[in-house]
């Protein structure tokens, strides 16, 4: 009886996507070196399997198409995440002072939630150094205009 899913080629494109991923990851950071080599080294196999008519040259194909989508999508996805990281910029801030900190004796430090940045939402806490911290209390509300750091 023939099986109607053949869990082995599922196998090898979850493989497939998963060294897409670490090509990807590979040529973010500049080493494209191995990335050249090994889609070299498919395509040629690919060719081989077509010229010598073996019934596998679709199955490279499928699995050489799922390393390029996982390549593809990992660059997409760093692309979008470069984007929306805030490297250092003059902002307007809004937020709820969660946390007072101290910073040696004195209290200057606040920590904002639920922070607004020229109408666009931050996750996460906000790390504000202030003059006097002692005037403010868990719980205030506080716009801030300054520089704005990724940490």
């Amino acid at each position: 009886m023939k099986r109607f899913i053949n869990a082995r080629v599922f196998l090898f494109a979850a493989v497939s996507v998963i060294i897409g991923i670490l090509l990807g990851y590979s040529i973010m950071y500049g080493k494209i070196v191995l990335p050249i080599i090994i889609c070299c080294v498919a395509v040629l196999v690919v060719i081989l399997l077509v010229a010598f008519k073996n019934k596998l040259w679709k199955f490279a194909l499928l699995v050489f198409i799922f390393g390029l989508l996982g390549c593809v999508v990992f660059q997409a996805n760093s692309i979008v995440d470069q984007k929306r990281e805030i490297i250092s910029r003059p902002v307007t801030l809004t937020g709820r002072v969660t946390d007072i900190g101290r910073n040696g004796k004195v209290t200057n430090v606040l920590y904002l939630e639920n922070c607004i940045c020229d109408q666009e939402k931050i996750d996460g806490r906000v790390k504000v150094v202030v003059y006097d911290g002692e005037q403010f209390s868990t719980g205030d509300k506080l716009t801030v205009k300054g520089t704005l750091h990724s940490v």
